[in-house]
């Protein structure tokens, strides 16, 4: 119950000053989006490196496979 009281006070305040309230989340918001940015960037790095290892791969397959030909 007293949980429940808190949220109502927090909402309450909200709904009192909603501009105040915009410009406190403005910068926790960038902060949230700067690190996805920077997950992005990490998951694209890591896609990149997967896909050098495909190619490696593939090379090392034609490579074995033009052996088998021959």
């Amino acid at each position: 119950e007293t949980n429940t009281g808190l949220q109502d006070a927090q909402l309450d305040n909200q709904d009192d000053n909603p501009d105040e309230i915009i410009l406190l989340d403005q910068p926790l918001l960038q902060v949230e989006v700067n690190s996805l940015e920077v997950q992005i960037l990490e998951k694209e790095e890591i896609i990149e490196s997967l896909r050098s290892k495909l190619r490696g791969k593939d090379r090392q397959i034609s490579k074995l496979q033009q052996k088998l030909s021959a």
